[in-house]
């Protein structure tokens, strides 16, 4: 009978760099029961790879990729870049405080704009009810206030009067139309 050494077939090994796996002292119990074999001096170095923006994780696909975490996409980069950035999104955004509008607009992210707006409100009341990315946003957004302009009771800027449900409806329709 051989003297095995069981407990070194249940020791788990970093993926990383090979070391040995222990709790509380290179390795967490969440990332163990994730089944992410990675001690924290990698996992750490792995993350200064990684971008968020407000909490959120932002692919390394992205044109606008800057690693680190940032509270907004305006702590990335300066506004001039991301207005150079063409694709992103067109949404609507509503506030009950005014019924019949909606304001059509377009940005890099949707939620990022949204937290943007409730700070011009004491009850942080607009949503977004609608949105659809886009290759062309700024195109997009010329199109659709186009559209919107000529069935909208009135309209001042990018606010539009008109049903919130038609609009909606609108910008899904034309949500292929490249045109």
């Amino acid at each position: 009978m051989s003297n095995l050494n069981y407990e070194l077939f249940d020791t788990k090994f970093c993926i990383d760099c090979g070391v040995p796996l222990t709790i509380d002292d290179n390795w967490t119990e969440a990332r163990k029961a994730q089944g992410k074999y990675v001690c924290k001096s990698c996992w750490n170095e792995r993350d200064k790879q990684r971008m968020f923006v407000n909490g959120k994780e932002i692919p390394k696909s992205s044109p606008l990729f800057k690693a680190g975490r940032w509270k907004t996409w305006l702590h990335v980069h300066t506004l001039e870049k991301l207005e150079r950035e063409d694709s992103g999104y067109v949404y609507l955004i509503v506030n009950d405080a005014w019924p019949e509008w909606v304001k059509l607009g377009c940005a890099v992210d949707v939620d990022d704009r949204l937290k943007n707006y409730q700070t011009y409100s004491p009850f942080r009341d607009y949503r977004v009810v609608a949105h659809i990315a886009c290759d062309k946003r700024y195109k997009k957004e010329k199109q659709m206030k186009n559209v919107f302009s000529k069935i909208a009771l009135d309209n001042e800027h990018e606010w539009f009067k008109m049903n919130k449900d038609e609009a909606i409806k609108l910008l899904k329709e034309n949500e292929n139309d490249n045109t």
